[in-house]
């Protein structure tokens, strides 16, 4: 089946008031993760010839009367010449980032007891940033699969709803799967 009509069925089969988990399944990869619930949906962003995957929750007014528009970003791409080195990817991946004000806040691999990651060869860089003088959390997740797939998928939203939305965030993190 082409990887663009798979994305259209699976994210055209929801029935939008539902407040269930919604299944991604990554074209071209095994990977499977679980949206929190009907709130979040595609972007426009979008790109599936290219690898790219974009989702946005619905607007949340945070305590300052700004619309924050979490968002979650997936890129796939060939890590043949990884030969399955996770910590080789994750750091070259990374090293983008150096100059952009990230700060690495944590590391968690699926062999810490504190990890919400359980997909073997993957890890997690718990991160933060400022942008516009607003204090974001990102979480930067990097996995190869069996099939020599180098993924990264971005969790990102600011602080300021943190506390009240971050659970979505681990859930998804907790429903990767490789299928």
């Amino acid at each position: 089946m082409r990887p663009f009509l798979l994305f259209l069925i699976v994210f055209g089969a929801y029935d939008s008031s539902a407040q269930e988990t919604l299944p991604v399944k990554l074209p071209t990869t095994h990977i499977v993760l679980m949206l929190p619930d009907s709130s979040w949906h595609s972007s426009h962003e979008t790109d599936t010839a290219k690898g790219i995957y974009f989702f946005k929750r619905n607007p949340v007014i945070d305590s300052q009367d700004r619309s924050i528009i979490p968002a979650i970003m997936v890129f796939v791409e060939d890590a043949t010449s990884y030969k399955g080195d996770l910590v080789t990817f994750s750091v070259n991946k990374l090293a983008k980032f150096a100059h952009r004000g990230i700060h690495m806040d944590e590391a968690m691999f699926p062999i810490n007891k504190d990890c919400p990651l359980t997909y073997k060869n993957g890890m997690v860089e718990k991160c933060s940033y400022t942008d516009q003088n607003i204090q974001h959390r990102i979480y930067m997740i990097f996995l190869i699969d069996e099939q020599n797939h180098g993924i990264q998928i971005y969790l990102d939203m600011t602080k300021s709803i943190g506390k009240k939305y971050e659970d979505e965030f681990m859930d998804v993190i907790r429903s990767i799967t490789e299928k």
